[in-house]
């Protein structure tokens, strides 16, 4: 472990740069010798639950199927940290937002890191990676640029007022767009709840310069974004109240247009896939009851289509809580991830033409991700 000491030293001392600090190490657990030459392979990245410190990792190959969780802590003898929100691959390596821990870390395709930083600037929780930059969104109202080599600090632009919080983001054609999503502010009696403020604004930042070009209304709380084609498209939530979750489209020229009423979508090839989860309550037990809608919109048409799935998928799926949704870029394959929050998360696979296929634990709770690598 000496050696392996004085390595993780050698790299902490290049994490340098404002309001970021260098990474720790955790030596309590053996390390497992990686797997190699995986060509085809996906990583479900799991949420976990706030304060438990059970973010996940797993790897699914693709040339037979097996699967094992807890990739990450096999790999390098550490636990992934707290509330992962994100996942992404670029350039031959995988780069997550742990945000409940305050840092990203970056690891190789066999799940070993190799860098890791710590944010002093809020929470981190979504990012996109273009032209060798990392972009991450805080919940400072900030959005800071990183080096996806290096992960070296770069610079910042302050998208919203310091204490709202941002939430997705999304590249297309040198322009960041912005989920601006809520403000909390704070009990101030004893036993009271906090304030949302919930926020209806896209903000639109020039990557070159980092500068904020514009503001774009909304629905009310905006959450994940996605791009597909030249356009990107963004789930708000809305407000609990009076305002329902909405998935809108944002083109190129900046207006803004209703797509359909969803709270879960996916590009998958050509077409955004969505779910719709309506939610009852008995009145007298307040026993929640789940029905779920799937759905496809095909941005050429701009039409909704039908369900992506098939009459045979399991039947549970039309109740369950949708966590994940995605497809594989190469075979079409698609892949929805259920949860309950309290046990290990179950994937179901189906074929690009919906016919189910099979499904397995996944052994960690809430899977939020999954990101293809082949």
């Amino acid at each position: 472990m000496k050696l392996r000491s004085l390595y993780i030293s050698a790299l902490c001392l290049m994490a340098v740069g404002v309001g970021f600090t260098s990474c720790s190490e955790e030596d309590s657990l053996p390390i497992v010798p990686p797997v190699n030459n995986l060509s085809d392979v996906a990583y479900i990245l799991h949420e976990g639950n706030m304060g438990d410190n059970n973010a996940s990792l797993g790897c699914l190959d693709l040339s037979d199927y097996t699967y094992q969780g807890n990739w990450y802590l096999a790999q390098n003898g550490e636990k992934l940290g707290d509330l992962a929100y994100d996942m992404k691959a670029y350039d031959g390596s995988l780069y997550i937002v742990v945000g409940g821990s305050k840092y990203i870390v970056k690891i190789d395709k066999e799940g070993r890191k190799f860098y890791q930083f710590t944010s002093e600037q809020g929470e981190p929780r979504s990012m996109v990676i273009a032209d060798g930059k990392i972009y991450v969104t805080s919940y400072s109202g900030q959005v800071h640029c990183l080096d996806a080599v290096s992960l070296a600090y770069e610079q910042s632009v302050q998208v919203a007022e310091q204490g709202i919080r941002l939430e997705g983001i999304a590249e297309r054609d040198g322009k960041l767009y912005v989920a601006v999503a809520y403000k909390v502010i704070p009990a101030t009696e004893p036993g009271a709840w906090d304030t949302y403020v919930y926020q209806k604004e896209v903000a639109v930042v020039d990557a070159n310069t980092m500068t904020k070009d514009t503001v774009l209304t909304v629905g009310s709380n905006p959450s994940a974004m996605a791009a597909l084609g030249s356009d990107v498209y963004l789930y708000s939530i809305g407000d609990y109240y009076m305002e329902g979750p909405v998935i809108q489209r944002i083109r190129t020229d900046y207006s803004v247009d209703t797509v359909a009423v969803a709270n879960k979508m996916a590009v998958v090839g050509d077409k955004l896939f969505l779910v719709n989860a309506e939610v009852t309550y008995d009145p007298v037990t307040w026993a929640a009851t789940t029905v779920n809608t799937f759905m496809a919109y095909d941005p050429i048409t701009e039409a909704l289509e039908g369900s992506f799935i098939g009459r045979e998928a399991p039947a549970e799926l039309a109740s369950s809580t949708i966590y994940l949704l995605a497809g594989d870029p190469v075979t079409g394959e698609i892949y929805i991830g259920t949860t309950d929050y309290v046990n290990t998360g179950t994937i179901y696979r189906f074929s690009a033409d919906g016919q189910y296929v099979g499904q397995f634990d996944s052994e960690g709770l809430n899977p939020s991700k999954m990101v293809f690598v082949n």
